[in-house]
């Protein structure tokens, strides 16, 4: 449901005359040519849109191009770490998405490895099953080795290795429940 949301803001601004929504546009395309536009011609790097920052569009649209999108938006302030109003930032939708290259880029970047969206949740309670078994292990170490908190719970009591577990990461679920045995 959260790529819809930001999929409804490209349909709905196919023809924006709204700089702003032209702005989303572009970075959910992953368009760095036109993003290196807005940005010379003053757009804020730090912008939001309908409530979500440039940086988290970028990582929700992931076009071709997203790592160099995302590094004009970086490179001119925006924030890595800056939250949508639901609470998502671009380290917790590429988590979700099992987007391994982009947790790699963003916690090089210097993301916060440890940030919970607004229901408490971090990037281990959101990480995203697709399939790829040692890719969501390689995720989960590399969120831990940098801060994440293996042994956290939502308000429901869910802990990383449940989620894993319940996602059908089962060695991400091993992982993680190693961690909090000891």
């Amino acid at each position: 449901m959260r790529k819809f949301l930001s999929l409804s803001i490209v349909v709905a601004c196919a023809a924006c005359s709204n700089p702003q929504e032209d702005a989303a546009r572009v970075v959910y395309e992953g368009d760095p040519v036109e993003v290196a536009k807005l940005i010379k011609k003053g757009t804020p790097a730090n912008l939001r849109v309908y409530g979500k920052p440039l940086i988290v569009i970028a990582f929700e649209g992931r076009g071709e191009n997203w790592k160099d999108t995302a590094s004009i938006l970086l490179d001119n302030g925006a924030d890595i770490n800056a939250g949508s109003e639901s609470g998502d930032n671009a380290l917790l939708v590429s988590a979700m998405w099992a987007h391994e290259e982009a947790v790699e880029y963003l916690l090089s970047r210097g993301a916060d490895a440890a940030v919970r969206s607004h229901d408490g949740k971090n990037a281990l309670l959101l990480l995203g099953f697709d399939g790829e078994q040692e890719k969501l292990l390689r995720i989960a170490k590399l969120l831990v080795e940098k801060g994440a908190d293996p042994c956290s719970s939502e308000q429901n009591g869910t802990t990383p290795a449940k989620h894993a577990r319940e996602m059908g990461m089962s060695l991400a679920a091993e992982y993680l429940a190693q961690l909090c045995s000891n």
